[in-house]
C-alpha cells in the first residue's frame, strides 16, 4: 500500500472507530443502571422473575464485551487491516514511519497557511516577519507533538493488545460468548488472566485515550468524549433512574 493509501484508509477507520465507541459508551451508560446499580435488581429482589432479570443484564453485559473486544481485533497483514476496524488496524497502517512523518508535516501544513490576521495600518513589515517566525515555530511544534502522540499510540495499543486486561476480557469472549469452547487458542498459550465486572470499563477508557490521539493525529481533529458520556448518561437517566417494575412472583 502506498503512504497515501494509508493513511486515507486509516482516516475512513479512525472516523468508524470513534462511530463504533459513541454506541459503545451509550450500552455502557444503560449497563450502569442495569448491571452494576441496584435500581432495578433490588426491585426484583427473591422472586421467579430474577431469572429473566439474570439472562437479561447477562446478554447486556456480552453486548458490551462483543463490542468492545471488536475494537481490539488484531490486524497482523493487509488483509486484516483492510477488514477490520479496530485499533491494531489503524496501528498497522500507520506502521511505516513515512505515513506518521506525512502525517505530521500535513498538520504543519494546515498551521502555515493560517492567514495572520490584519494588523492595521500602523504596522510595518518587521512586526509581520516576526508574526511569521511565531507562526513558524508554532507550526513546527504542534508537527512534532502530532508525530510524537501517534508514535506513543502506536507503541500503546501494542502494549494494551497484550495486556491482561485485553486478553482476559478477550478469553472470556472467546470461551463464553463468542463461541463455546474448552479451550480458547488463548488458553493453549499458557495461563491466561481472568476477566472481573469493571475491566470493561477500564479497557473502554484505554480505547478512548488512544482513538483521540489517533483522531489528532491523522484527522487534525478531535471528538468531544465528555458530551458524549453526559450525553448518554442523561438519557439512560431519563430511562431508568425512576422505572419501577412490577414483579408478579
Amino acid at each position: 500500500m502506498t503512504v497515501a493509501e494509508r493513511i486515507a484508509l486509516a482516516k475512513i477507520k479512525v472516523e468508524l472507530v470513534i462511530h463504533l465507541l459513541r454506541t459503545l459508551i451509550q450500552v455502557r451508560t444503560n449497563n450502569e443502571f442495569i448491571v452494576y446499580s441496584g435500581t432495578l435488581a433490588k426491585q426484583v429482589g427473591e422472586s421467579y422473575a430474577a431469572n429473566a432479570f439474570n439472562v437479561l443484564t447477562a446478554s447486556l453485559y456480552e453486548t458490551e464485551l462483543i463490542r468492545l473486544c471488536a475494537v481490539w481485533d488484531t490486524a497482523q497483514n493487509e488483509q486484516q487491516a483492510r477488514d477490520r476496524n479496530s485499533l491494531p488496524a489503524i496501528s498497522w497502517l500507520l506502521a511505516p514511519d513515512d505515513v506518521v512523518d506525512v502525517l505530521s508535516t500535513r498538520i504543519k501544513e494546515a498551521r502555515l497557511a493560517s492567514e495572520i490576521r490584519d494588523l492595521g495600518p500602523e504596522s510595518d513589515g518587521t512586526t509581520r516577519e516576526i508574526l511569521a517566525e511565531i507562526q513558524a515555530r508554532l507550526a513546527q511544534k504542534e508537527a512534532d507533538r502530532v508525530k510524537d502522540r501517534l508514535r506513543t499510540a502506536k507503541a500503546r495499543i501494542a502494549e494494551v493488545a497484550a495486556s491482561d486486561l485485553h486478553l482476559g476480557l478477550k478469553n472470556f469472549r472467546d470461551r463464553h460468548v463468542a463461541h463455546s469452547l474448552v479451550q480458547t487458542a488463548l488458553d493453549k498459550k499458557g495461563k491466561v488472566a481472568e476477566a472481573k465486572y469493571g475491566h470493561e470499563k477500564d479497557l473502554l477508557d484505554k480505547t478512548i485515550d488512544l482513538t483521540s490521539d489517533l483522531y489528532y493525529g491523522i484527522c487534525d481533529a478531535s471528538f468531544s468524549w465528555e458530551s458524549a458520556w453526559s450525553i448518554s448518561r442523561n438519557c439512560s437517566e431519563a430511562l431508568f433512574s425512576k422505572a419501577a417494575l412490577n414483579v408478579v412472583r
